[in-house]
């Protein structure tokens, strides 16, 4: 499921041509043609108008999918930046000095505050309302469908030609096992780069938090008396921190950490590169089982003119796509990114 510019929003009523992708299964299946010889009859078969329909119908039907996903991230990228904002601006209200000087910009900020929270609520709305996630979910296995059906009719042709099914075994091996399989690592290594800055707003958020228990251990009377006297910038530091600004920075800092805790498990969710890491490897591992194991017996097969085995390697493939794909239908990212904390805690 890559995170690429929209190509169409809803696939049209009468196709277009769909812009191709850097990772594009048309090209795929012309590379693997390109290792057959020219008298093959499966360039006649993939360049057949059935199949070639197939081909247009899964193109159009990935482009929306990408199309909502990509809508779906952005909209939704907005709303915790904002959210993130809104909390940001409410803590420094909050540690701002209590003197008349500041009055206008907490004003400011406050105003600031109450905007952004009602531009979150309007892109929030704008995804529910578009049913982004659904869209997205739903066009998405539709695809992937579609992409089965594009190689079942290529084997099913091939069957049917003397010769031809060992070289569509060939194209299938090579445009959509070795595909799927090079698209499951990029993807790992995709969802698994993001780890080091989640690992450093971790650490600035458990910062902030220990800042916020060290200002409060400093105000508490029985410490403060005791390190009074000792230098006189740790008595002016203690005598500012009993002032009530000093509640305030202890407060404003509490909610800052509390934020980006939030912050951090709403992008997490929206984006799920954890789980999404691990169900792209473990498929990875099935398909690579599979490929060690029933190739060899598919290949044996199709040279044979056996369509039983091919098919049924074909549907054991075909199932280990399809329970990636599933694992997306159970748990779609959330359509509320700013409350996605919420739902981990259900």
């Amino acid at each position: 499921m890559s995170d690429v510019p929209p190509t169409a929003a809803v696939p049209p009523k009468k196709r277009k041509p769909v812009a191709r992708k850097a990772y594009d299964q048309r090209d795929a299946i012309d590379r693997g043609l390109a290792t057959l010889g020219k008298d093959s009859p499966v360039h006649a078969i993939c360049a057949s108008p059935s199949l070639q329909r197939r081909l247009d119908a899964y193109e159009h039907r990935d482009a929306a999918a990408e199309s909502y996903q990509w809508y779906y991230k952005r909209l939704g990228l907005t709303a915790l930046i904002l959210t993130s904002a809104a909390i940001l601006l409410g803590a420094v209200t909050l540690m701002a000095p209590l003197s008349t000087g500041y009055e206008a910009v907490r004003s400011s900020m406050g105003t600031a505050a109450v905007t952004f929270n009602f531009a979150v609520l309007a892109l929030v709305a704008l995804i529910k309302r578009n049913a982004l996630v659904a869209k997205w979910m739903t066009s998405r296995a539709k695809a992937e469908r579609l992409r089965g059906m594009i190689f079942e009719r290529l084997l099913g042709a091939a069957a049917a030609r003397p010769g031809a099914l060992s070289d569509a075994l060939n194209v299938t091996n090579a445009a959509h096992v070795d595909y799927q399989l090079g698209y499951f690592k990029s993807a790992k290594s995709r969802h698994l780069r993001p780890a080091w800055l989640k690992t450093i707003a971790k650490y600035l958020a458990g910062s902030t938090f220990l800042l916020s228990v060290t200002i409060a251990t400093l105000r508490w009377r029985p410490i403060a008396d005791y390190l009074r006297g000792h230098a006189q910038q740790v008595n002016d530091l203690l005598a500012y921190l009993q002032q009530s600004e000093g509640v305030h920075i202890q407060l404003g800092l509490s909610v800052i950490s509390a934020g980006m805790v939030v912050a951090l498990t709403a992008w997490e969710l929206m984006n799920q590169d954890e789980r999404n890491a691990k169900l792209y490897e473990l498929s990875e591992r099935r398909l690579s089982a599979l490929n060690a194991g029933k190739r060899t017996e598919a290949i044996a097969a199709a040279a044979a003119g056996d369509a039983a085995p091919v098919a049924s390697y074909l549907r054991d493939v075909r199932a280990v796509l399809e329970a990636d794909q599933q694992s997306w239908q159970l748990s779609p990212p959330p359509e509320d990114p700013t409350l996605a904390h919420l739902r981990k805690l259900r």
